[in-house]
């Protein structure tokens, strides 16, 4: 990308950041609470019974416990194993330094803007046409809403993405294409993995451009 779409990526980060802090204000400030981790301990999601009440908590909860656990220590195994560690970690690490797991969050959607308008443009070769798709996205409730919950579907999204940019734009690194394949396959349940690989592989055999190597 030249000077004009990093300017343009610019704006759209800054717009993206500008309705966050509208409508989603309160991740800005949100502090963790070490307690979080108790209540983890009572809920269904361990593999090992602890005294107490049963406890049921979110998904976001759950996310931002095991992440914590996980930066300071503990086994991604024996805590809500039911899904790849990766994104956790990303939660965990900003409560070590920012004491507030929505920052990571943040980031990756801010990744997820760029990244979008990057797809947009190679695909269709017209800044207005990447604007306006990102626009789109900046202002879709239910992307805003996954901006501002700890929940894996938006690293997820990101990491597919840039696997799509690496199978179909730079087709001849395959480290590249692996490492993002890893991190997508880090994310969340390995369905999806397979699915896009199987996906990716049938059109570019359709289309001739399958290398077997």
């Amino acid at each position: 990308m030249n000077k004009r779409d990093w300017f343009m990526c610019g704006f759209l980060v800054v717009l993206y950041l500008i309705m966050l802090a509208t409508f989603k204000k309160d991740i800005f400030i949100y502090k963790f609470d070490h307690s979080l981790i108790d209540r983890y301990f009572l809920s269904q999601d361990i593999t090992h019974e602890v005294s107490g009440q049963r406890l049921f908590l979110s998904d976001s909860d759950i996310y931002i416990s095991t992440g914590y656990l996980y930066v300071t220590g503990s086994d991604p195994s024996s805590f809500n194993f039911e899904h790849p560690p990766l994104i956790k970690y990303f939660y965990g690490l900003s409560i070590l330094f920012f004491n507030n797991p929505y920052w990571a969050q943040i980031c990756i959607g801010v990744l997820l803007v760029i990244t979008f308008y990057f797809v947009s443009k190679k695909m269709y070769h017209s800044t207005a046409i990447s604007m306006f798709a990102c626009f789109l996205l900046i202002i879709d409730p239910l992307f805003l809403d996954l901006s501002s919950q700890p929940l894996l579907d938006l690293g997820q999204t990101l990491f597919l993405l840039l696997y799509f940019l690496t199978v179909f734009y730079y087709k001849d690194n395959f480290l590249l294409q692996g490492i993002f394949l890893g991190f997508f396959a880090s994310c969340k349940f390995w369905i999806p993995t397979f699915f896009f690989i199987g996906l990716f592989s049938v059109y570019k055999i359709y289309r001739k451009q399958f290398n077997y190597r």
